[in-house]
């Protein structure tokens, strides 16, 4: 069985994006923190993201390092190359299989909104970075959030005093 784990940055709103009134989305925070922290953890491992996160990536490409798979809703999904697969959220699991058979990798849940509420019930472990940063709007522009239970999990780790990694109470 494939063991999801979900990493997200939010600040106290539980805010996690931003998309402006073309649809373009971004963060709305940049910390250089939380940027070094997803990226050692992630780092070698596989990255599930909807096709709106991956098309707000830097140039739309993948992150280095890391294997992407992107849930769309594209009915033929197709294998990009060797570090980007598409995949409907019913296909994942297999998708998942054929590539941690290959390399036993972590699989983290990294965005957006939509693919977090989805996919947070296969969650085993969650990567939260809690930022302390009031969000303001530009005319047009919405946010996307982020919430969970946390009587569903228990805390396990703290590092710099805003990166808190829960494991679900089984």
């Amino acid at each position: 069985m494939v063991k999801y784990e979900l990493i997200v940055a939010m600040n106290q709103d539980g805010i996690i994006g931003i998309t402006d009134s073309s649809g373009n989305q971004r963060l709305p925070f940049q910390c250089r923190e939380d940027m070094r922290h997803f990226r050692e953890t992630t780092m070698g491992h596989i990255l599930v993201m909807g096709r709106k996160t991956f098309d707000s990536l830097p140039k739309r490409r993948p992150l280095p390092g890391r294997i992407t798979v992107v849930l769309t809703r594209t009915p033929n999904p197709v294998k990009n190359d060797d570090s980007v697969y598409y995949s409907r959220l019913d296909n994942l699991e297999e998708v998942l299989n054929s590539l941690i058979l290959s390399s036993p990798r972590r699989i983290f849940i990294c965005g957006g909104e939509e693919i977090y509420r989805a996919l947070l019930p296969r969650c085993e472990r969650l990567h939260i970075t809690h930022i302390q940063c009031p969000v303001e709007l530009d005319k047009g522009e919405s946010t996307s959030r982020f919430s969970y239970l946390e009587t569903d999990f228990r805390e396990v780790s703290i590092g710099n005093c805003v990166c808190r990694t829960l494991d679900r109470v089984t």
